[in-house]
C-alpha cells in the first residue's frame, strides 16, 4: 500500500493525467490483491477497452467541436445526465414504448416466403434423389442415399 501510495503521489507530482487505469490501480488494486488469489494478474481490461470504445463514440459525435474544454464539459454533463437513475428509468420507459409493432400482413408474408423456401428445397433434395436413384442410386461412401 505504501508502495503503491509513493508511485501515484510521484505520478500526481509530474504533473501526469489521471487515467481510469491509474484510478483504478490508485483506488482498487490493493484491494484486489487481497481478495483474489493471484492479484494483478486477475485485473483484466474488459472495462478499460469498453470505455475507450464510448470514448471513441463520444469523440466521433463531437468531432467538429474545437475546443477541447468546452467537448469534456459536455462529455461530463452528459454522461452524468445519461447514468442518474430516473432519467435512465424514463429513457427505457419511451425507448420500449415507440417500438414498432409488425403487422400481421408482414408476417403472413415472412411465413409464406419461408413456407415456398422450403417447399423449393424439399423439390430439389426429390429431384436430385431422383436423379441419383436412376444413375445408379448409391452415393459415393457406396451405401444408399437417405433422405432427412
Amino acid at each position: 500500500q505504501l508502495i503503491l501510495e509513493l508511485a501515484i503521489a510521484q505520478h500526481r507530482k509530474l504533473n501526469f493525467s489521471v487515467t481510469p487505469k491509474t484510478h483504478g490501480m490508485e483506488t482498487h488494486v490493493v484491494a484486489q490483491m487481497r481478495q483474489f488469489a493471484g492479484g494483478l494478474a486477475k485485473l483484466i481490461e474488459h472495462w478499460v477497452e469498453h470505455y475507450h470504445q464510448i470514448g471513441y463514440g463520444y469523440d466521433m459525435q463531437w468531432i467538429n467541436q474545437p475546443n477541447e474544454e468546452r467537448k469534456a464539459i459536455i462529455r461530463s454533463n452528459r454522461e452524468f445526465t445519461f447514468s442518474h437513475p430516473e432519467v435512465v428509468k424514463r429513457r427505457d420507459r419511451i425507448y420500449n414504448n415507440i417500438k414498432r409493432k409488425t403487422s400481421a400482413a408482414v408476417v403472413a408474408a415472412a411465413e409464406e416466403r419461408k413456407r415456398l423456401k422450403t417447399e423449393r428445397r424439399a423439390g430439389y433434395v426429390d429431384r436430385a434423389l431422383a436423379l441419383r436413384a436412376a444413375a445408379g442410386g448409391n452415393d459415393a461412401v457406396g451405401g444408399s442415399v437417405q433422405q432427412h
